[in-house]
């Protein structure tokens, strides 16, 4: 059997545990939510609806949490594709300096790699739509637009310059808001322009992710110039980075939440919207995996804590292929040819909300198997 060995994060030529994990944390979240979302629309509201007036009332919140939300709000759902574009973003300074420093390097490759993870991203994304229409966002061809402007930005303006677009970006998406007119009502919300506003935030979302990459990656090489072989001195560097992220991550939250707080009638009332990926939704998702990512850093790379740390990095490593394959083993479909087998066989009346979820639970199980058997093997799926 293969033995799994993590990388150490002082070699900067290597991949960073911590964001592995945390895309495999993202791809265990985008496959969960399903399941329990199945589960609450099944069990637990039969579970609900024999509660008392008051429990009801605590598990149908909690069950929102695990649904999108029907216009304004955020939960885990919502949270899942503004997590892979930040950690799209955030992958960019490791892999493109890693490319940079290597005695072949050259520009006209760089580029060649780039624009070729984009279309096969934006290929990709197109293809899978087709076997399901009924999403009506790709998450792959919004992190294919995410990371082309997120290499733009690294490649070719200074951090102050960064800083200063990802904050642009915010009050561009709003004034445009505030020009296009009409709110943020569903109803006025439909057309392309918003998508094209949209993109904004996107970008903003993978630019955040950069600035934090290239917090942790410029970390590991002040570590590997200036400290050597003190532990001590590798620590600490690696602990005010850790806080720096939690600082800005608890700035943004705030920062966002209160922002969707505003009155409708104040000049800047901007909700928390994500399928127009509001500003206030921007920041407030951004800061959200700041937070997440500063926890995974102190946890794989500072303590270098073994717990779940292979389970992760095997799905944050061919996230690629569980995104497509959650595609292919297409959940509705499969209760749909459940449901009419059983009735073909007189079973009709036994399929209820317990077979769903046990459908689901099932799909998700295969998926996990796959990964973990594509792992052993070597395989990834990669752009």
């Amino acid at each position: 059997m293969k033995t799994f060995s993590l990388p150490d994060v002082s070699s900067p030529e290597e991949r960073l545990v911590s964001l592995d994990a945390l895309r495999g944390f993202a791809v265990l979240l985008f496959l969960t939510v399903g399941i329990v979302g199945q589960f609450a629309r099944g069990p637990m509201k039969l579970l609900v609806e024999a509660n008392s007036e008051g429990s009801a009332a605590f598990w149908t919140k909690l069950i929102d949490l695990f649904q999108y939300a029907p216009w304004e709000g955020f939960t885990l759902c919502d949270f899942v594709t503004p997590l892979f574009v930040f950690i799209a973003g955030a992958a960019i300074p490791f892999s493109l300096s890693k490319r940079m420093k290597s005695e072949e390097w050259r520009m006209s490759r760089l580029w060649i790699r780039i624009f070729r993870r984009v279309v096969v991203l934006w290929v990709l994304g197109i293809a899978l739509s087709w076997l399901d229409p009924s999403k009506s966002q790709n998450a792959l061809q919004i992190i294919a637009v995410a990371y082309l402007f997120g290499c733009l930005a690294y490649l070719f303006l200074p951090k102050n310059a960064q800083w200063g677009l990802f904050v642009g970006l915010l009050v561009l998406y709003w004034a445009g808001m505030k020009i296009k007119g009409g709110g943020y009502s569903e109803e006025m919300n439909v057309t392309l322009g918003y998508k094209l506003l949209s993109s904004l935030t996107i970008i903003a979302t993978a630019l955040c992710g950069v600035l934090a990459g290239d917090l942790l990656y410029t970390t590991r090489e002040e570590i590997e110039e200036t400290s050597g072989n003190d532990v001590g001195a590798r620590k600490l560097a690696q602990r005010q980075a850790c806080l720096r992220l939690v600082s800005f991550g608890l700035a943004f939250f705030l920062l966002g939440l209160l922002w969707s707080l505003l009155p409708e009638k104040f000049f800047f009332y901007c909700p928390l919207v994500r399928r127009l990926w509001t500003s206030s939704t921007g920041l407030y998702a951004s800061g959200i995996c700041l937070l997440l990512l500063a926890l995974f850093y102190a946890v794989f790379d500072v303590w270098k804590t073994p717990g779940l740390k292979t389970f992760l990095v095997v799905l944050g490593t061919n996230a690629l292929a569980a995104y497509a394959l959650s595609y292919l083993l297409n959940f509705e479909k499969a209760i749909a040819w459940l449901r009419i087998g059983l009735e073909e066989a007189g079973f009709g009346d036994y399929f209820n909300e317990w077979n769903q979820f046990v459908v689901h639970l099932l799909c998700v199980a295969l998926i996990l198997i796959i990964l973990w058997n594509l792992w052993r093997r070597e395989k990834f799926l990669r752009a």
